[in-house]
């Protein structure tokens, strides 16, 4: 018997005249995964794959605030927890915890406020982009923001394939 499929959560943010953001939400899907920890990365990665989101990496995520302005970014929790600031300096924070999955679009800053000891993620790329990483500093703008809007929509959501998830949300 499949498990439900989790209702995404939904985060937009809007520019901050230094930061880009996005005009698609950033999507978190609660408990994706119910495995035990140790599986949760393999699991993700064979998952992000079918879905052609690869170019791999394991750990944890920058505690300064950053953005990519070519390719938008997912991260699975297979270990511990952390709560992430989503939007800039006054975006949104969000708990992550062992299981949950995160969507952030290119354009969306993202750093790590705290973590556990035992924090990480497995993160991956739409059609295994090369990420570049934008810091918000002084002139980088007329560049990202070109970037950005090169940015292709992905073939599939990481989670949920090519029917649903960012496929109907990001529109």
């Amino acid at each position: 018997m499949a498990l439900p499929v989790p209702e995404p959560l939904n985060f937009l943010f809007s520019d901050t005249g230094i930061i880009p953001n996005s005009k698609y939400p950033v999507i978190l899907y609660r408990d994706a995964f119910h495995n035990a920890p140790n599986e949760i990365g393999d699991n993700a990665e064979q998952l992000f794959r079918l879905n052609n989101w690869f170019n791999y990496w394991r750990g944890g995520v920058y505690h300064f605030e950053h953005y990519h302005s070519n390719t938008h970014e997912v991260m699975a929790v297979y270990s511990g927890s952390a709560i992430l600031r989503c939007g800039g300096e006054n975006g949104e924070t969000i708990k992550l915890h062992t299981g949950d999955i995160i969507i952030i679009p290119a354009g969306v800053a993202h750093q790590c406020m705290a973590n556990s000891m035992d924090f990480a993620v497995l993160g991956a790329y739409p059609n295994g982009a090369e990420a570049d990483l934008k810091r918000g500093e002084k002139n980088e703008r007329p560049l990202a923001d070109r970037n950005i809007t090169g940015v292709l929509l992905p073939e599939a959501d990481p989670l949920l394939g090519k029917q649903a998830g960012l496929i109907k949300l990001w529109k």
